[in-house]
């Protein structure tokens, strides 16, 4: 993905492109079939590719594991992680704005919270410009300080701000909104008019529960419609992992929060008429209930495997399912992971940890890969793939079944290089498939490719020693047009044809 188009992807909207999903369903591209057969014609692009869904976001500067920064703002992140999130090489992010309270005192002004951020952005080489700086819940009844805030970020490039961070969230005080979402619309309205005539240059970010209906998902949007340029759904996959099937996680509880992102897409769609606005996602990811601040268990009897679950294998394809899915159609114009940073006790959302700054879990390696095998071209494709229905029985919250391919695909083209890329999530424990990768008007003469498995989800470490522990070379053929290989089961496989 060349850093040009990445330029050119922000100034070019996206409602440019070929065609945008609806409400009206998923589109899965692949009907049911005994194999997986994907076809291809590097002529047939669907959309330019759009780096700024491989974001991820930061907690904070301090943050609940105390770091990048300690309490008082001192640097304090190993140098080994600095570089391992370098290579990352993360188009965009998104970092609350919270002190930390020493003494019932904040440890830091907001604005060297900003001064911080823009030292610990920098160091990652992740452009300011595309950085979402959310901003505290507890100030946005005062707009003339969110303004001295706002003004002190964006003269050092910071032009993207989120107006609060979850503000139904148990987690605020109840004094902030008084657990009213009309409250939070009027001080947001404030908020966003203020910032609008601050400068017409910065981009408004608003949070929406990820469940549409409600004061605080579709009341909110509608509120502030004709105040915002994207809507930051929080999709997190809310199914407890004790509760599915190894498919429940990686396929069915994807293909639910894609169609209510799609949902979403309507109800913005209606309420700004005519207007440029979409979904920014600033957080997303598979949920799970970690720690506390003391490092206990939240809930014992569950919370420790579900961590391990959520970064390992199984955690890991639900990311690629979902990461596959926002890069093929039309879901949204960015969108940031949750997160960068957890402990290596309670690996959650983890990609890096303090624990074992030379080392990384497993969604470390997902990331990393990701971007080396997606193209400038986004590419259609049709076939056949088995597929899973989901019942109640392999997910608490189906209420009618819930279908899909088990091996969501993801095709690309690189018209510099001559390269076709694929990207393929197989979330089947069991199942292996039989695949051909059929392309018109390209005829490989060189197949490489790479897969990432592990035999054990339930209680295996997500954290990985090294690359080759996780990673493997993967074996592929060509004949002709045709790509043929056999994905294994509960594997990610990314494959590159050159000519």
């Amino acid at each position: 993905m060349s850093k040009f188009l990445a330029l050119i992807m922000l100034l070019t909207p996206l409602c440019l492109v070929a065609e945008s999903n609806s409400a009206a369903g998923l589109k899965h591209r692949l009907a049911d079939g005994e194999t997986l057969k994907v076809q291809t014609d590097i002529n047939k692009v669907l959309r330019q590719d759009n780096p700024h869904l491989r974001g991820i976001s930061v907690h904070g500067i301090s943050g609940f594991l105390r770091h990048p920064y300690a309490v008082g703002g001192k640097w304090q992140l190993e140098d080994a992680l600095v570089e391992s999130i370098k290579k990352l090489e993360v188009p965009n992010s998104r970092i609350f704005m919270f002190p930390r309270y020493e003494n019932g005192k904040p440890d830091l002004t907001l604005e060297q919270i900003t001064d911080r951020a823009v030292e610990m952005y920098t160091k990652f080489n992740i452009p300011l410009d595309k950085v979402v700086m959310c901003l505290n819940n507890n100030i946005l009844k005062d707009p003339k300080r969110v303004i001295e805030v706002v003004d002190h970020g964006f003269k050092q490039g910071l032009i993207r701000w989120e107006i609060g961070n979850e503000p139904w969230h148990k987690s605020v005080p109840k004094a902030v909104f008084n657990r009213d979402a009309s409250v939070y619309h009027q001080q947001a309205l404030a908020v966003a008019k203020a910032i609008r005539a601050y400068s017409d240059k910065i981009l408004i970010y608003i949070p929406s529960t990820h469940r549409i209906d409600g004061p605080w998902g579709e009341g909110t949007i509608k509120a502030l419609a004709g105040h915002y340029d994207f809507v930051a759904g929080h999709h997190y996959a809310f199914a407890r992992f004790y509760k599915c099937s190894f498919e429940g996680i990686t396929l069915a509880e994807n293909y639910m929060i894609l169609q209510n992102i799609l949902d979403m897409n309507e109800v913005i769609k209606q309420a700004n008429p005519g207007k440029d606005v979409h979904q920014w996602d600033t957080e997303w990811g598979q949920h799970s209930k970690g720690y506390n601040k003391k490092g206990e268990p939240k809930e014992p009897a569950v919370s420790p495997v579900e961590c391990i679950q959520n970064a390992n294998i199984q955690g890991t394809i639900h990311r690629a399912v979902r990461l596959i899915h926002y890069h093929r159609e039309f879901y949204m114009k960015g969108a940031t992971q949750w997160e960068l940073f957890s402990r290596k006790k309670g690996p959650g959302f983890g990609i890096l940890t303090r624990d074992e700054p030379k080392k990384a879990f497993m969604p470390y390696w997902l990331n990393y890969h990701f971007d080396d095998y997606v193209g400038d071209d986004i590419l259609d494709i049709s076939g056949t793939c088995p597929y899973y229905t989901a019942t109640k029985k392999e997910h608490f919250k189906v209420t009618t079944p819930v279908s899909g391919p088990l091996a969501p695909a993801l095709a690309s083209y690189d018209k510099e290089k001559k390269e076709l890329y694929y990207i393929i999530a197989n979330g089947s424990w069991t199942q292996s498939i039989p695949c051909e990768l059929i392309s018109t008007g390209f005829k490989p003469a060189s197949v490489t490719g790479i897969v990432m498995s592990d035999d054990n989800y339930k209680t295996a470490t997500p954290l990985v020693d090294k690359e080759s522990d996780f990673v493997k070379p993967f074996q592929a053929s060509a004949k002709g047009n045709t790509i043929s290989c056999t994905i294994p089961p509960h594997s990610i496989v990314m494959i590159k044809a050159a000519l």
